[in-house]
C-alpha cells in the first residue's frame, strides 16, 4: 500500500479542526519528529533531544491540544 504523505497530513488537518474550537491564547511553535528514514526534507538541528527527523510548525492551545500544523518542506513550503 502506497500512502501520499500531502493527503494523509491534509486528513490529519481537518479532523483535527473538526473536533477542537480553540482557545483564546495559541501558541505557534516548531516541534521535530524523530525520523531516520530517506526523505527529501529530512532535517538536522543542533541541540535538539531528537536532532534529526521531519520539522513540523504547530498551533496548539493551552491545553496542548494541536490545532494545525505543516510540515516544513524548503522554501517551497506553505
Amino acid at each position: 500500500v502506497h500512502l501520499n504523505p500531502r493527503s494523509l497530513i491534509d486528513l490529519l488537518r481537518k479532523n483535527a479542526q473538526c473536533c477542537w474550537i480553540p482557545h483564546q491564547f495559541i501558541v505557534i511553535d516548531e516541534m521535530m519528529m524523530p525520523f531516520e528514514g530517506q526523505w527529501k526534507y529530512r532535517q538536522h538541528v543542533k541541540g535538539k533531544p531528537h536532532n534529526t527527523g521531519l520539522k513540523f510548525y504547530v498551533i496548539a492551545d493551552h491545553c496542548y491540544y494541536v490545532f494545525d500544523f505543516w510540515l516544513y518542506e524548503g522554501e517551497e513550503s506553505e
